[in-house]
């Protein structure tokens, strides 16, 4: 028996399915999600953030989403991944890592901890334009689920944290620097009339699409040209998986992804992967 913890990392520009690949791994790999996201910490930005919803778990068991209040900065968070995925594996669990603020996921992946382990990176690439469709669907739904609700709870948080908010512009750290705060903050500006608020509403969501297409193009540059590579040069194994649409995710991700995890748990670790409904028996 291999005594290194085997670890599965699923990383990836933001809206591309990391999620919900993560939530079928686990199901079918018997596994518990670590989010490495530094923004789906905060408690109080569930939409902005794109948090998983209690629903989308399935009964998965996920760390590190919405433990943090909004004026809290995720500064140990490292550390603490580290006990997370230690405690994962002592109770027979395979730990599976799924972000892409590489803030936080480029320092895990890399911790000398991790690098004394067994790791397995599925890498989820998509075009530019592509990824800007899902962008936009994402950020849509956003809007039908009630952005405008939680953009004007986290000004009054900020307001009441700062104790001087301002119309000048937000503050930059915690809960507020997520993308979506700012463009859509003015909505909260005094004297604004609703009829001035709906357009700067819409405005705003332009915006915040725009921008959340700048930092996926970071996010590919920084996987493409240095995390990736860095990788490599580790001798990990990488699996890299294009995402051409949300209606052939399950055969062109979800399954070829499942089935390297299988056969890499049950080579390195001779892993007998049960269902979650058999751990519960």
């Amino acid at each position: 028996m291999n005594p290194k913890i085997p670890i599965i990392a699923i990383i990836g520009p933001t809206a591309v399915g990391k999620t919900e690949l993560s939530i079928k791994l686990a199901e079918s790999c018997h596994g518990e999600i670590i989010s490495v996201d530094s923004i789906q910490v905060y408690r109080d930005a569930p939409i902005l953030s794109g948090a998983v919803t209690t629903q989308e778990m399935r009964g998965v068991r996920h760390h590190f989403v919405g433990h943090l209040s909004a004026n809290e900065e995720p500064t140990n968070f490292i550390s603490s991944a580290v006990r997370c995925i230690k405690s994962i594996h002592h109770r027979g669990f395979v730990p599976i890592l799924c972000g892409g603020s590489l803030s936080l996921t480029r320092p895990l992946l890399f911790h000398p901890f991790i690098k004394q382990q067994d790791l397995l990176v599925i890498s989820l690439n998509c075009s530019l334009d592509i990824l800007g469709t899902f962008i936009d669907h994402r950020i849509n739904q956003m809007a039908r689920d009630g952005i405008q609700n939680e953009i004007k709870h986290l000004f009054e948080l900020e307001r009441s944290d700062t104790n001087s908010a301002s119309d000048t512009g937000p503050a930059e750290r915690g809960a507020w620097k997520a993308i979506g705060y700012p463009e859509l903050r003015p909505i909260c500006c005094k004297g604004v009339d609703p009829e001035r608020a709906q357009e700067l509403f819409e405005e705003g969501l332009q915006l915040m699409k725009a921008n959340t297409r700048e930092y996926a193009k970071r996010q590919l540059q920084q996987l493409h040209w240095a995390v990736l590579p860095a990788l490599t040069v580790q001798m990990r194994t990488c699996y890299v998986l294009n995402v051409e649409s949300k209606h052939k995710f399950h055969h062109d991700v979800v399954r070829p992804a499942t089935g390297k995890c299988k056969r890499w748990l049950a080579l390195r670790h001779r892993t007998s992967l049960h269902t979650r409904a058999d751990s519960r028996s």
